[in-house]
């Protein structure tokens, strides 16, 4: 059969998208904000997308896949995982930062974290450097 270990019909699968959806908390289309990671002085941002629900990292280019040992499983085995497109045209994974609603997060780097400095990232050198270290 291959992609899974469930065989699902359509309306099945569909059923069960909806399901890993509403178990994230947010809904498809909502505007949200990335954490990379969080050290002991800085909060380290992805920046800002729109959360496109749950979709096979195997179906898009190399370019945009998700790095890291993660990423790789996802892509060999198929799996789905949260995808959110960035405002700047790129791809990020659920499995490679935090997130959530935009305004949530705000809140909580300002609430939490309010003395960090915050450092911006790029999703695409983020992914060369971990390819640098796997190697």
């Amino acid at each position: 059969m291959g992609r899974s270990s469930k065989l699902y019909l359509p309306h099945q699968r569909k059923i069960e998208m909806k399901r890993a959806e509403k178990d994230h908390g947010e809904p498809v289309g909502t505007r949200v904000k990335l954490i990379s990671h969080i050290d002991e002085d800085t909060v380290y941002c992805l920046g800002y997308g729109i959360y496109e629900g749950y979709k096979r990292p195997c179906d898009f280019p190399k370019d945009q896949r998700p790095g890291g040992l993660l990423g790789q499983i996802l892509v060999e085995n198929k799996h789905d995982n949260p995808c959110i497109k960035m405002d700047d045209g790129n791809y990020i994974w659920g499995c490679e930062c935090w997130w959530g609603e935009a305004d949530d997060m705000e809140r909580i780097i300002s609430n939490q974290y309010k003395e960090y400095d915050v450092k911006h990232l790029h999703i695409k050198k983020e992914r060369e450097a971990c390819k640098l270290h796997s190697n």
